[in-house]
């Protein structure tokens, strides 16, 4: 049987936490949405009820990196994919700088966010695919 990893989606919008939950759900890669939250306030309750070890977050800047360096100061093990319209952009890097794991490009997340799942919970063999950095992955052995 294959491991499940718990993962909490953190974003305003509904809709976006509704179809990124189905997306993961047809991924069928052993992801598990165990929780839905609006606010770093309830991501936060909801972390630590649940102890989910992957966070996705889709919040403004101004919400997600008090959110971002919160979850680093309690949970450090815990992985978080920041998810912004331009992580070229200094909010990418700001999200980096307050810890996130990966922060990936809104616009091409469907690509992106296998990867960074895998190499957040240390499935990934080639590196982390993470927008906001221009380097790219590590090649394959």
């Amino acid at each position: 049987m294959r491991p499940v990893t718990r993962i909490l989606i953190v974003a305003r919008a509904a809709f976006f936490r509704v179809a990124l939950a189905r997306y993961l759900a047809l991924l069928d890669a052993g992801y598990e949405v165990c929780g839905e939250a609006a606010t770093g306030e309830a991501a936060l309750a909801d972390i630590a009820r649940l102890q989910l070890p992957v966070v996705l977050l889709d919040l403004p800047a101004h919400d997600g990196l008090g959110l971002v360096r919160e979850i680093r100061r309690r949970w450090p093990g815990v992985a978080v994919i920041a998810v912004v319209d331009s992580p070229g952009h200094e909010y990418g890097a700001a999200f980096r700088a307050a810890g996130a794991n990966a922060c990936l490009d809104k616009h091409a997340l469907v690509e992106q966010l296998p990867d960074a799942l895998a190499a957040a919970t240390g499935a990934f063999s080639s590196g982390v695919v993470d927008a906001a950095d221009p380097r790219p992955p590590p090649a394959s052995p």
